[in-house]
């Protein structure tokens, strides 16, 4: 969060407590505090350039007012009857078509009023990119290079919002499949805590195969799930799985690895049967 908006806070104190909610953060390097008016971007506003995939149109009230004022919306979503709208003083281009976010914020809104804010002060290592919607949470997103997650934002009755770490396991497909928390693990230990969710790895195709890179295939001799890996940049990777019940996961990491060590996960999404949602 940019320091004119900290030096606000700190000479204009609010109570703990606006409109019956209150805000508070679990996650060191992280701070919640009321706010009942946001400030214009100090930075003016924000250009896209070239992470206009990063920067959102607003759908919501609440996000175009924040756009109104320059700010870079990164992401809104919905919990417990609240709208929360990440946003970006600046998003600046880095190389193989990634973006930095700086000075980020996650704001919470009631009945379209801002109550507070969710941000890392000056000096934390790690800054506020995006928010994005679970099926028990929201989560933040770090505003790195290669974005990893930050937080979890937990609605809790009556009135509280709590910024929590990254919780152990993740619902999907409403509750019927689960995921491990497998961020930052290397993917061959990642899988051992996919498997006891009933995750079973899905084999490349022949295709897949044809157009692997030849490091690629040495990976996929351990790891016959790899799906395919980007030669340049982050290197990300593919590596499919299925549940039983008809889900599908895929998994991304980055980087390379000579075996028998393997990249590591930096984010997942999965695919839910007809009926179960997603």
């Amino acid at each position: 969060m940019l320091r004119t908006l900290a030096i606000i806070l700190f000479m204009f104190p609010l109570p703990a407590s606006t409109e019956g909610l209150d805000l508070a953060s679990q996650v060191e390097g992280l701070t919640a505090a009321a706010l009942s008016d946001l400030p214009p971007n100090p930075s003016g506003r924000v250009d896209p350039g070239a992470c206009v995939a990063l920067l959102s149109a607003p759908a919501s009230a609440e996000g175009k007012a924040v756009a109104a004022l320059g700010w870079g919306v990164t992401g809104e979503a919905m919990g417990g009857g609240l709208t929360f709208v990440s946003f970006a003083g600046r998003a600046l281009q880095g190389t193989s078509g990634s973006c930095v976010i700086e000075d980020g914020n996650v704001g919470v809104f009631l009945e379209g009023r801002l109550q507070g804010v969710i941000y890392a002060p000056d000096g934390t290592r790690r800054a506020v990119g995006s928010i994005e919607a679970g099926e028990s949470f929201l989560r933040i997103w770090d505003g790195d290079f290669l974005p990893r997650p930050l937080a979890d934002i937990r609605v809790f009755a009556p009135g509280l919002v709590i910024a929590a770490p990254l919780a152990h396991r993740d619902p999907a497909c409403r509750g019927t499949v689960g995921i491990q928390n497998i961020y930052d693990l290397p993917i061959h230990l990642a899988r051992r805590l996919l498997f006891t969710e009933g995750w079973q790895p899905q084999p490349a195709l022949p295709e897949d195969q044809a157009a692997m890179w030849p490091w690629v295939l040495d990976l996929q001799a351990g790891l016959p799930e790899v799906k395919g890996c980007g030669g340049t940049g982050f290197a990300y990777c593919s590596f499919a799985y299925r549940h039983p019940g008809g889900a599908l996961l895929s998994v991304t990491t980055a980087g390379e690895a000579e075996p028998p060590d393997s990249p590591s996960v930096v984010g997942y999404g999965v695919t839910c049967p007809a009926g179960t949602g997603g």
